[in-house]
């Protein structure tokens, strides 16, 4: 702001506004900002570190260079293939932000907000030497004020010279529109709904960790690209939450277990209920990754509800809450006709509901046990931040989660290379998997193998993808 000030008394002087800066003048900078208080206004641009605030607004000081371009999910898939893969999905939103070439970035703005509607911005011109300020006041009436303050010729123009470099230099730091966002928080949040009822919101760091199971494990992406005629998908988590849900066993027994919840954003892909032939007539609303796992604190080493389990009952990255019972399914959810998702139609929950946990049985030759040991973890990491420690060690053992999850995320890189998930092999079974699902029809029989249809046929060079892709291909309904 110290080099604002010059030059905003050199463009007043300039553009027939002497007064700009000075106290009671008719054409005082105050007069276009709030007419009724202007001196405040005009005492805090006139000299910044010694006057005081107007009452009641902390102005704000911002210097920003447009870096994106926010472009709809829809509209950012008919995007040319290299501007496509560059875009980034905005959270909580569906709309997706381009990064924007060299030779498209919009000019430099500084703005000083007085939080009560009134503001200065001052524009970067492509003219050299050129200043354009625009007032907007309390009442939303605006002016603006501009000249010139060296021109480029003019080379015995000493003073204007200078202003003219102290104006390139005033926009010279200026950075892309959020670069100076906080750091995202490492720890869980708890929200408390009006029924009492609450969740807990997980970190971004966990949502990557689920978004790498569900794509580079579970090979969800290839649902996720089929849905689409022709553009292929990442997977990307919008949110992650955790809920303690109530459920009942076969016997009627009432069980608590922590739900995890993996929300896809909307560049992930819309329905993907008709890749296994099921027509739902309820609006769809997202994809979710769930998974499941006792999550209850261990006391004493055991669970108080599975203490006779022969199988340790613990994460060994990821002690101290139980590991009995983790489930993983990928989920189509649609509007019920009340407004909640998972509605019913025709005496069955509606939308696709993809069972994962088949992929952990217990056969000792089973392509995907190397899948059991990171599916426990990843979903005890969860439990874990849904179950904070005290408030004064909750940042410590935020962070050597995080550190540990990383660490697992490493580890499940590498096993899937030696398991030979990984790389161009993998990517042309993503490919095969992807053209059988857009062709429709195809599915996984009782005997193993897979069988398609005249319009999708099925030979013996696509049954390999049934170590790696089957699960993902309708079923015979039992």
């Amino acid at each position: 702001m110290t080099q604002l000030t010059p030059l905003l008394r050199q463009l007043g002087a300039l553009s027939n506004h002497p007064g700009l800066l000075e106290a009671h003048a008719i054409d005082s900078v105050g007069q276009w900002l709030n007419a009724s208080s202007p001196e405040a206004y005009r005492a805090k641009l006139a000299d910044w570190t010694a006057a005081p605030n107007p009452p009641g607004t902390t102005p704000v000081v911002s210097l920003r260079r447009k870096a994106h371009e926010v472009l709809s999910v829809e509209d950012a898939e008919a995007l040319p293939h290299a501007q496509r893969v560059r875009c980034v999905p905005i959270r909580g939103s569906k709309e997706m932000a381009r990064p924007l070439d060299e030779g498209e970035r919009a000019p430099a703005e500084l703005t000083v907000d007085f939080g009560d509607g009134a503001t200065l911005s001052v524009r970067e011109l492509a003219q050299a030497g050129r200043m354009l300020v625009l007032l907007t006041s309390t009442t939303k009436k605006r002016k603006v004020l501009q000249a010139t303050l060296c021109a480029p010729d003019d080379d015995e123009d000493e003073v204007g010279a200078a202003a003219a470099a102290a104006l390139a230099t005033l926009f010279a730091d200026a950075a892309g529109a959020g670069a100076e966002r906080a750091p995202a928080p490492s720890d869980a949040k708890r929200v408390v709904f009006k029924d009492d009822k609450e969740c807990w919101c997980l970190p971004d760091w966990y949502a990557e960790q689920l978004a790498q199971l569900a794509q580079d494990a579970f090979r969800l992406h290839v649902l996720a690209s089929a849905s689409s005629a022709r553009v292929s998908r990442a997977l990307y988590v919008d949110r992650a939450t955790a809920h303690r849900v109530e459920t009942r066993s076969r016997r009627g027994v009432p069980e608590t277990r922590t739900l995890i919840k993996a929300t896809l954003h909307a560049a992930s892909g819309g329905c993907v209920c008709h890749l296994h032939g099921e027509t739902v007539d309820e609006p769809f609303q997202r994809l979710e990754l769930r998974l499941e796992v006792c999550g209850a604190p261990i006391v004493n080493g055991r669970c108080p509800k599975h203490y006779a389990a022969r199988v340790p009952c613990e994460s060994a990255a990821f002690p101290g809450v139980c590991a009995q019972q983790v489930r993983a399914e990928f989920r189509c959810v649609h509007a019920a006709a009340g407004g909640r998702g998972g509605g019913r139609a025709s005496g069955r929950a509606s939308g696709l509901r993809l069972p994962l946990s088949c992929l952990l049985c217990t056969d000792a030759d089973a392509n995907a046990r190397w899948l059991e040991t990171p599916l426990r973890d990843v979903a005890c990491c969860g439990a874990r931040l849904a179950t904070p420690p005290p408030e004064t060690a909750a940042a410590a053992a935020a962070r050597r989660l995080r550190e540990d999850a990383e660490r697992l995320g490493e580890e499940l890189a590498l096993t899937l290379a030696i398991e030979e998930r990984a790389g161009d092999a993998m990517r042309a079974r993503d490919a095969k998997a992807v053209w059988l699902l857009r062709r429709g029809g195809v599915g996984l029989g009782t005997d193993g193998k897979l069988h398609g249809t005249a319009r999708a046929p099925v030979t013996v060079k696509h049954q390999h993808l049934t170590e790696t892709h089957g699960h993902l291909f309708r079923r015979p309904e039992a």
